[in-house]
């Protein structure tokens, strides 16, 4: 076990017919998450993971990536550390693929990256309406 290391392990049961995600901390405990982070801007990615209700709400493998990608480039721009581009590579593990660990597909990360970015702004452009609506009101 290398010290300060922790692994997102994610796998598909056959007999339970259930896909499932955990996360082994460096102290070796695990647990079983529909989604999370770890690393640099984890808690702020647990935030916007939250949000999406995974208990409840179940997402496609592709509305999942598209999601993934939104969560990256928000925080991607909110780190102001960084001036490097965002490189994502996503991997995922689907019933069309065997449940078998696949990379996706690039154009797929591309078109989700633009969906994302699409999201973002038009968020960004209701908050500043909303804003400009209060200060009139």
């Amino acid at each position: 076990r290398p010290f300060g290391a922790a692994a997102v392990l994610a796998s598909y049961d056959e007999e339970e017919k259930a896909a499932c995600l955990h996360l082994v901390e460096p102290s070796g405990n695990s647990h079983a998450y529909f989604g999370v982070a770890v690393g640099k801007g984890k808690q702020a990615a647990k935030t916007e993971l939250e949000k999406l209700n995974l208990h409840k709400t179940k997402l496609s493998a592709t509305q999942a990536v598209q999601e993934i990608c939104k969560i990256l480039i928000l925080l991607h721009q909110e780190n102001k550390e960084s001036s490097k581009p965002l490189e994502l590579e996503v991997s995922w593990l689907t019933k069309e693929n065997d449940f078998r660990h696949v990379g996706v597909p690039l154009e797929m990360i591309q078109q989700a990256k633009e969906w994302a970015q699409t999201q973002l702004e038009q968020e960004e452009s209701d908050a500043e309406e909303e804003e400009e609506t209060m200060e009139e009101g």
